[in-house]
């Protein structure tokens, strides 16, 4: 297996150079994985020739393709999209991409018939955008198209090149099928029994801009035959530790400072479970489980409704949207009752559950959402995701949730008692105590355990 070493590139373009030597079929470096985030756009050619950017010198008229399977003609310097298997009857066997792992078959395949005696030629270029500064493993899949035992003759084994914003990363890769290796007297690809494997070769580039031009050379200088090859499934992912990760932002939780990015550190909302539905604070989308989303509730904005921070940028690579760091949300603790808004059941301590003055039912009285529905495992209730509203009766700004007394909005014990007489103690946390309700009438005394630990 070809190891390729990282060259120094400019800081525009690198971050740093990794110590640990890449592995070309893998990428990677050891402890981490790709995200799962493809950046490229149609890396299997299944669109033709859409965003394939490369020279057009280089590339065959649509149709046309460089190897022809009739055994008279040869271009010498093309490039094309082909679908399915090629066999040209005579120096050329190529069978179509079978899918590897969690990459899919891929019915089309870009086709390289180079042999050009000058300077390394562009096959593939893309321009990515969007990115965030970290590591990435740039890839695709490569096979040697010469037919089995032509490696026996004259024929040289096809070389690719990596490049980022038009500098190289590490070295030339010779274009070996999978399972077979390097021959020592001429640095060809050794004679194998079956030709005609697909294997991914792939670098690393440590990007510090959000932009990058992705290039694919054919780095084969030779006037001699051999030089050719066939590509598909270009990818570009970010490399990220391995581990769980939570929200999904390529950060795993043991380094993420934001674990369901919410908008709120880990720190500030504990790894306690407040509200008993078996997602930690830190991981819970609405950790007091009253129908109001957490980044609501801590004064944020959320213009898609997800729950989450909108825009996530994340330049330092801790998880936390950028923009916070500078400029974090309030937290704020309405009543001063020694707990958050997101961890208390009745953030304004009016005797209205947060719950009633988000326009949610609340049948039991108990300041949580009714028939709680996780569907999407965020800890946030299907139900109140759909059809909560911070509502603001007197339209002053301040939401019903957060403000005594509101003009019309009907506040006070008889809104929570729906008719029953509730009178309505420190129920939501903030005490470390228990609480209690007392329903007149009944004598029904009904316990909330309270966390504190949270809040301070």
């Amino acid at each position: 297996m070809k190891r390729t070493s990282l060259c120094h590139l400019a800081p525009a373009v690198l971050l740093a150079v990794l110590s640990m030597p890449v592995q070309a079929e893998k990428g990677c470096p050891a402890g981490y994985q790709p995200d799962g985030n493809e950046l490229i756009s149609n890396g299997t050619f299944a669109n033709g020739y859409a965003d394939f950017t490369a020279p057009g010198l280089y590339q065959a008229p649509l149709g046309q393709y460089p190897f022809d399977d009739n055994g008279t003609t040869y271009p010498h310097t093309g490039i094309g999209v082909v679908t399915g298997a090629v066999d040209d009857g005579s120096y050329i066997v190529q069978s179509a991409f079978p899918g590897e792992g969690s990459v899919p078959a891929a019915g089309n395949w870009l086709a390289y018939n180079g042999n050009d005696p000058g300077a390394p030629t562009t096959i593939w270029q893309q321009q990515v955008s969007n990115v965030t500064a970290g590591s990435y493993r740039f890839s695709a899949y490569f096979s040697n198209a010469l037919k089995p035992g032509e490696q026996a003759t004259d024929l040289v084994a096809p070389m690719v090149s990596f490049s980022a914003n038009g500098i190289q990363i590490g070295d030339d890769i010779p274009v070996c099928d999978a399972g077979g290796g390097l021959d020592p007297v001429d640095n060809s690809c050794a004679i194998e029994a079956s030709e005609d494997k697909w294997r991914r070769l792939g670098v690393v580039v440590d990007l510090t801009s959000t932009s990058v031009t992705l290039t694919i050379n054919d780095a084969q200088i030779t006037s001699s035959g051999g030089n050719d090859f066939a590509m598909t499934a270009v990818s570009f992912q970010r490399c990220v530790p391995t581990g769980l990760d939570s929200d999904g932002d390529g950060v795993i939780d043991s380094i993420d400072i934001d674990d369901d990015n919410d908008g709120i550190k880990d720190v500030d909302e504990g790894a306690d479970d407040f509200d008993g539905d078996g997602h930690p604070n830190q991981l819970d989308l609405d950790a007091d489980n009253d129908g109001l989303p957490d980044i609501i509730e801590a004064l944020g904005s959320d213009v898609d409704n997800d729950g989450r921070v909108d825009g996530f940028t994340d330049a330092n690579g801790n998880g936390y949207h950028d923009v916070l760091e500078s400029a974090p949300w309030e937290l704020p603790d309405t009543d001063s009752d020694g707990a958050r808004d997101f961890l208390d059941l009745d953030s304004d301590n009016d005797s209205v559950f947060d719950l009633r003055e988000a326009g949610l039912d609340d049948s039991d009285a108990n300041g949580i959402v009714d028939n709680f529905t996780d569907s999407q495992q965020d800890g946030w209730d299907a139900g109140a995701r759909q059809s909560f509203s911070a509502i603001d009766s007197d339209g002053n700004g301040v939401p019903d949730y957060r403000q005594t007394s509101v003009a019309g909005a009907g506040s006070g014990a008889s809104e929570n008692s729906t008719g029953s007489g509730l009178v309505r103690t420190q129920l939501d946390g903030g005490l470390g105590s228990s609480g209690l309700i007392m329903l007149g009438g009944l004598g029904l005394l009904w316990r909330r355990r309270c966390v504190l630990s949270a809040v301070d």
